[in-house]
């Protein structure tokens, strides 16, 4: 039932839960969605991730933490300052092609070190 509902969403609808989750992560009220050990044994064998994020590899930005979303809700793709090339494109297209993710975004933050370093 979880994987009809994830996947019958729009985009709209999975970005505005994005935002909700950031929203939650913000003012102290995240809900740190955690599954079952029976839930958990189940992403085993497969995922319905409904987003793909590009992001740093910064360890004070976890994704999943900062939208305040549990295992198998997001497609990560990390690497020092967010950047895309072949490696991060293949992984996106994956999601996009393989996981039919309905959402790629990219996650900046402040303050990076590996933008500040590209600019020396």
């Amino acid at each position: 039932k979880l994987q009809q509902e994830k996947m019958s969403r729009t985009p709209g609808e999975v970005l505005a839960e994005l935002q909700r989750g950031n929203a939650r992560f913000w003012m102290n009220a995240a809900n740190r969605p955690e599954t079952s050990a029976f839930e958990r044994r189940g992403l085993i064998s497969k995922q319905f991730p409904s987003v793909a994020i590009l992001g740093c590899s910064d360890s004070r930005v976890p994704t999943e933490i900062v939208f305040d979303q549990g295992l198998g809700d997001i497609f990560v793709v990390r690497v020092a300052g967010n950047c895309l090339d072949t490696a991060t494109l293949a992984s996106l297209q994956f999601a996009v092609h393989h996981l039919k993710v309905k959402v790629l975004a990219v996650l900046g933050h402040e303050l990076c070190g590996a933008v500040k370093a590209a600019m020396l």
